[in-house]
């Protein structure tokens, strides 16, 4: 049986969270950019950042969340899909 080491045990769509002497940083999973939200290390700010844990936090639904207004025509939204999907963003 052979093995080999990983970069890191967490799974692509992990949510990372670490801390130093002043802030706690939570990374969120995204393709392709990285977003590191940084929090005071206070209970307010590990409150909010175990908020975004569980999905329920004030930031967990507004960054993903599509604009429920569209711009633009439907033959721009086709356009704009088929290039997202080109580049690997959408399925």
């Amino acid at each position: 049986m052979s093995a080999s080491l990983a970069p890191s045990a967490a799974p692509p769509n992990a949510l990372k969270v670490w801390c130093d002497s002043t802030r706690i940083y939570a990374e969120l999973p995204s393709s392709g950019q990285v977003c590191i939200m940084a929090f005071p290390r206070t209970g307010l700010g590990l409150s909010k950042v175990l908020n975004l844990v569980y999905g329920s936090g004030e930031w967990a639904g507004s960054i993903a969340a599509p604009s429920r207004k569209l711009v633009g025509t439907p033959m721009q939204h086709d356009i704009a899909q088929s290039i997202l999907r080109k580049q690997g963003i959408i399925r």
